[in-house]
């Protein structure tokens, strides 16, 4: 069976930042791996989290494997070899993304706040939801519409946007299609929306933050990403009967323990915590800029976090989830039981976003 994630490393230089990676969950080796980074158009992206880095969500289509990015959507064949990509100037913080069988991907628009169905041949959007533009969910959720220039190269524009920090900000960071319909979640209101009945299907404190969601006909699955915890949700009480805390088992525990912080030249950054006394926005528009952020100093602590949970596929009974530093769980998903791990890496500012299971070798 082969598993295929892409992960992001914060605060790393964007050609380093992130890869897509084939594992054989057998025999845990890699059998293929590439980076992931914005490219056609390149990106200047000082933000010392995630942000434009790295892989996103994945799928497949025919013969190929299709990993998104900051801004496309690129194919690779099963070698991770790249074969073409799709890319558009409203392509803004790309994430999940959901297969039909009609030729199309739905792809979550996270800057935009917004979901498009895209065709596969000829890279055409054919429909786009933008959930603030919706009156119906502007009052569910107390919300304004986004405002921003569609004709504007918004893969560059909404880099340095601090986008995720604007009081209506929803976060769809993930879209999936069940049953003919359209969900999205919003993880600033920890919401699941249906888009095409324009309703709030499920909200729950444990979809605050999350990301990732799975649909089955009683459940839907997702991950509690800043909690550590992998939820299932029934769909017809609305609450989650069954909540996996990853720090119960010890196995994880102990990788947690052992998680590596980033390690930086003390003496540099002592150096540079003296540029604190000059004015942020003075240092934006200086050649310091990149080093002021990528060394965390406008932080008040690092962003990385042990058993950052994203990163999830339910398949053949079991639950993968990833999480950081970079690591795979299987779990069994009627009883919530550790049946297999996989730890890829030891630095915990290295963390896995996209994960899918090649329904091929299953």
């Amino acid at each position: 069976m082969d598993v295929y994630f892409s992960t992001i490393v914060r605060g790393a230089p964007l050609k380093q930042a992130g890869e897509l990676i084939r594992l054989n969950w057998n025999t845990k080796e890699i059998e293929a791996c590439t980076p992931m980074y914005p490219d056609q158009p390149e990106v200047d992206d000082p933000n010392p989290r995630g942000n434009s880095r790295g892989g996103r969500g994945i799928t497949f289509v025919g013969d190929q494997v299709m990993c998104a990015s900051w801004h496309s959507l690129i194919f690779y064949d099963k070698q991770l070899n790249e074969k073409r990509r799709i890319t558009h100037n409203n392509l803004v913080d790309l994430h999940e993304v959901s297969l039909e069988d009609d030729g199309t991907i739905y792809v979550s628009i996270t800057g935009l706040d917004a979901a498009f169905q895209i065709d596969l041949v000829t890279g055409d959007i054919l429909k786009e939801y933008h959930a603030r533009d919706d009156v119906r969910i502007q009052r569910a959720l107390g919300v304004e519409p986004l405002e921003f220039d569609r004709n504007a190269d918004n893969r560059i524009v909404f880099v340095s946007r601090p986008y995720k920090k604007e009081h209506d900000h929803l976060h769809i960071n993930t879209v999936t299609r069940y049953g003919g319909e359209t969900y999205v979640l919003c993880n600033h209101q920890g919401a699941i929306l249906n888009l095409d009945r324009s309703e709030v299907t499920l909200k729950h404190p444990g979809l605050k933050g999350a990301h990732n969601l799975v649909f089955t006909e009683d459940h839907i699955y997702s991950s509690g990403t800043y909690e550590g915890k992998i939820y299932r949700y029934n769909r017809h009480t609305n609450e989650a009967d069954l909540v996996i805390n990853l720090a119960d088992f010890p196995s994880i525990r102990k990788l947690k323990e052992k998680a590596e912080a980033p390690t930086f030249d003390n003496e540099l950054r002592d150096k540079l915590r003296s540029l604190k006394k000059t004015p942020l926005r003075v240092l934006k528009h200086t050649p310091l800029r990149k080093l002021y952020y990528k060394m965390g100093l406008n932080q008040k602590s690092s962003p990385a976090l042990p058993l950052f949970v994203r990163g999830l596929d339910v398949v053949d009974g079991h639950i993968f989830a990833g999480f950081s530093p970079a690591s795979i769980g299987m779990f069994d998903a009627n009883t919530g039981q550790l049946v297999d791990m996989f730890q890829y890496s030891h630095d915990v500012t290295n963390c896995i976003h996209g994960l899918k299971v090649d329904p091929a070798t299953v």
